[in-house]
């Protein structure tokens, strides 16, 4: 994620995790951002025209206000009630297709500084935008998540009536009575203190019917991805929540969704088809990824590793200590001078890169680790970064342990410090989300972390670390990281429940056998 500049700075108050309400203690400011609203449109020529009706009249100046719609497919014909400034732009066959790559065209083809996602199947209100942008104008870390009712018998109300309510800035009246369903996001918002008091997955409100965003915002998360299919919002909220997100359920204008959404129609196939995609790439999602040993694309954690004048039996140590953890959702960053390991001729016992050579060749083809030349600066979308000393050994729930007292304590950052005088600290374990909240406050430090998020410290003799530098404490694996021999491994023992009980009766039989022995004996002497 790139570094921000000083105007960033300057556009972002100091929020503490997802405390929105002191941006609403700010004092209102007259309109002076552009706004976008983005429009993706498949088949939408039954709806679309509502749509643009409610945006024609908005009270967010005319002039700060675009509407682009992405057709993807098919364009559909623009009414004649519309915004003033509305395009259509065409989503081309080779960028992909689907919701996802139509809201990342209609993004790019954009002007405004906060980007407004809307669905081609909803009715919004006179008040809606100005809604949105009012929080984007206090800070361009709020992301917006507008309220909506689904009607599903919409089409009771004719287009005329639709006309008149928008222009009549009625809107909110028009359905009055019908039936109306709330979305399960209310729930979550209820239960949170309208997301005061939540945790660090907040971001499955996002959705991308109604979802307002700074551009500088939606840029630094990388916009949507436009391999998904479906789930593309909840992904998106996923890495805005990396990016520092602060995110605001906006409940003083309710938008109407014209008939029900698909998760009510196929709520079951839709979650089937969206797991694999969105496990490979929401980690904090921890119920998606239930099959344990994987490779994910986004890990939970990225540890980073300097191996420095380490020895190979310290550096082995220490990695292999993190990669046979308890959390197997972890990937490592091993950093060294990789490029100077040129294949010419030399002496090997007596190189002065051999350990560097040894520690290379021993991870080379392991795919949780990945040798890098320079420690990384960010480890975006990655939610944990977790750096190590190189000669600091882990114990087996030393990652759990860090990350359950991030999760359960809210904290940014969890700090062991140097298990030697003078040393680098042991292990520092850094939420994203919280780094980047402080680096738009200009300071990475710990005071800064310390009022976005929080602070935890342990005592290293708290989570048992070992200092692999100790006399033979790299030499060998800790006994928790051997792997038992497998039933029926070494020839003599069976698998399951079927080689215990052949080993039951070989031990009885012996035993019979002895009895036998000793009282042949017996008899023998009398």
């Amino acid at each position: 994620m790139p570094a921000p500049d000083d105007s960033q700075t300057a556009q972002t108050p100091l929020v503490r995790r997802n405390e929105w309400r002191s941006l609403a203690a700010l004092p209102a400011q007259e309109p002076t951002l552009s706004v976008s609203v983005v429009i993706p449109a498949h088949r939408s020529d039954a709806t679309l025209p509502a749509v643009l009706a409610g945006l024609a009249h908005q009270t967010w100046p005319a002039h700060l206000l675009e509407v682009v719609v992405a057709a993807d497919g098919d364009a559909p014909t623009l009414p004649d009630v519309r915004p003033e400034r509305t395009r259509l732009v065409t989503v081309e066959p080779a960028t992909g297709w689907g919701p996802s790559v139509a809201r990342r065209t209609g993004a790019l083809a954009a002007d405004g500084d906060v980007l407004l996602f809307l669905d081609a199947d909803m009715l919004v209100p006179a008040d809606h935008v100005a809604a949105h942008a009012q929080w984007q104008q206090r800070s361009l870390e709020a992301v917006t998540i507008g309220h909506k009712l689904f009607v599903g018998d919409w089409r009771s109300v004719g287009f005329d009536e639709i006309l008149r309510a928008a222009a009549d800035h009625t809107v909110p009246d028009l359905y009055h009575g019908f039936e109306q369903d709330d979305h399960w996001i209310d729930d979550v918002i209820e239960e949170t203190d309208e997301l005061n008091d939540v945790d660090h997955r907040a971001y499955r409100v996002v959705v991308g019917a109604s979802l307002g965003v700074h551009r500088r915002l939606y840029d630094d998360a990388g916009g949507f991805d436009p391999l998904l299919r479906r789930g593309e919002d909840s992904e998106l909220g996923s890495r805005l929540a990396q990016a520092g997100a602060v995110l605001v359920p906006e409940r003083t204008s309710t938008a109407w969704h014209l008939g029900a959404p698909t998760v009510r129609t196929r709520g079951d196939d839709a979650r089937r088809y969206n797991r694999p995609y969105l496990a490979q790439r929401m980690p904090q999602s921890r119920w998606l990824r239930s099959t344990p040993g994987r490779v994910w694309e986004v890990p939970l954690v990225r540890a980073v590793v300097e191996v420095g004048d380490s020895s190979f039996e310290v550096a082995r140590a220490c990695v292999d200590r993190l990669l046979m953890n308890d959390e197997e959702d972890l990937q490592v960053a091993l950093v060294g001078p990789w490029d100077r390991l040129a294949d010419v001729r030399r002496n090997v016992l007596d190189d002065p890169d051999r350990d560097l050579r040894m520690v290379h060749e021993w991870y080379r083809t392991e795919p949780r680790v990945a040798l890098v030349e320079e420690a990384p600066s960010d480890v975006f979308p990655v939610p944990f970064r977790l750096d190590v000393a190189v000669d600091v050994g882990a114990r087996r729930d030393t990652v759990r342990r860090l990350l359950t007292t991030a999760n359960r304590g809210r904290v940014g950052r969890v700090q062991v410090p140097a298990l030697r005088a003078g040393g680098d600290p042991a292990m520092t374990l850094t939420r994203t989300a919280a780094l980047s909240r402080a680096r738009r406050q200009g300071s990475v430090d710990d005071a800064t972390l310390d009022a976005v998020w929080g602070l935890h410290r342990f005592e290293a003799a708290e989570l048992g670390l070992v200092d692999l530098t100790d006399a033979g404490a790299a030499d060998e694996l800790p006994s928790w990281t051997r792997r038992r021999r497998s039933p029926g491994a070494d020839g003599e023992r069976g698998a399951g429940r079927s080689g215990r009980l052949l080993a039951g009766l070989r031990r009885r039989a012996a035993r019979a056998a002895r009895r036998m022995r000793s009282s042949a004996r017996a008899v023998g002497q009398s």
